[in-house]
């Protein structure tokens, strides 16, 4: 069992006695005790759940990388070639074309190693923009 799974275990076990103490106390009944225990120990799976979709969505609206110049890829195509000192690191798309990626812009890598800017990172949400 690795420290994650401790955790959730044990919070799941603290979540569940908390809940059926005050329910216990409250309608001071053994049947509430139960359902306390049963709510409490699944609140932690269900705040996991819910921060897991919450992630998802927000990595299907900003994606890492956006998809390359032919639209034949998407953000998960992309292979590392390089990581380069200045903080920027190379990628290739399944279609073959080299991308040059730092912070905030993506340009491609020409053949004869110019670099063509292709889009950036715009201010507050970080969505990708195509550069004009």
């Amino acid at each position: 069992m690795n420290a994650f799974e401790m955790i959730l275990v044990l919070s799941m076990v603290m979540t569940g006695f908390l809940f059926a103490r005050f329910l216990g106390v409250f309608w001071s009944s053994r049947i509430f005790e139960f359902i306390g225990f049963a709510l409490g120990c699944s609140l932690p799976v269900l705040i996991l759940w819910f921060v897991n979709k919450v992630a998802t969505k927000w990595h299907e609206f900003h994606p890492l990388r956006p998809p390359c110049r032919k639209n034949g890829c998407s953000s998960t195509d992309y292979e590392l070639i390089e990581c380069l000192r200045t903080g920027s690191s190379v990628y290739r798309c399944k279609c073959g074309k080299k991308y040059l990626q730092d912070e905030k812009s993506f340009a491609e890598l020409l053949e004869d190693g110019t670099v063509h800017p292709y889009m950036r990172k715009n201010g507050l949400f970080g969505r990708w923009e195509r550069v004009k």
